[in-house]
């Protein structure tokens, strides 16, 4: 299998070669509701290439499935890797987190104050990066780009990146747009690792309760029980 390694790549991870063997893409429709909550994820199409051949499909599936957790930047404590970290955000971070004005810009016309927000203790479970916040009433996050610092002990990650972006969805206030995450599974300090990246692109938001209890019906009778996934 030398034709692998013949067509490395690495513009993803800079000073490290990426060897690609994993690909999977999809589109869902995710149905949500707050109270009481439940949501429903809806795959309407799949495609997904390994080289399972060569490569233990299943083994690298043990490491990518922690990227598929949901990181809300609003919530008070965030589930990541199996931790708890504290939101830069959250009511008591101003405890555990400092802040510095960086840079006033403007993103797409509209005016952001750029901040970044490091650990008191660096061996907290904390991030740290950068927020760009509306200098409006709204004061609303138009994006964070954010990772854990290295003197913390994840084990065998090495490395992490994570972006997120928001978008004004008329009166609904902005909404997650883009989700871009980056982890270096670095299972030993020299030779073979997995990079693992995971992309979302969020879109067509709807916020009408009736059509989207009819919706819900709808693709429930079209699709079989195997492709719908029910968290209540």
């Amino acid at each position: 299998i030398q034709f692998f390694f013949d067509n490395t790549d690495t513009t993803m991870l800079k000073g490290k070669e990426v060897l690609p063997v994993y690909l999977n893409e999809s589109v869902t429709d995710c149905y949500f509701r707050k109270s009481p909550r439940s949501v429903k994820n809806i795959k309407k199409a799949t495609n997904y290439v390994s080289f399972d051949k060569y490569f233990d499909d299943q083994g690298i599936e043990n490491y990518v499935k922690y990227m598929y957790q949901d990181i809300n930047i609003y919530n008070n404590d965030i589930t990541f890797l199996t931790n708890q970290f504290l939101s830069p955000v959250a009511t008591t971070a101003p405890l555990f987190y400092k802040y510095f004005i960086s840079d006033t810009i403007e993103v797409d016309g509209d005016k952001c104050v750029e901040m970044f927000f490091s650990p008191r203790n660096k061996t907290d479970m904390l991030f740290q990066g950068y927020l760009d916040i509306m200098l409006d009433s709204s004061y609303a996050i138009r994006k964070v780009n954010m990772t854990v610092n290295k003197d913390i002990n994840l084990n065998w990650v090495k490395e992490v990146n994570i972006t997120q972006k928001f978008n004004k969805n008329g009166d609904q206030g902005w909404l997650l747009s883009l989700e871009d995450m980056k982890i270096d599974f670095g299972l030993a300090s020299k030779g073979v690792g997995i990079f693992g990246r995971r992309t979302v692109s969020y879109n067509n938001y709807a916020f009408n309760p009736d059509e989207i209890v009819t919706a819900i019906e709808s693709k429930m009778q079209e699709l079989p029980d195997s492709t719908v996934n029910n968290f209540d």
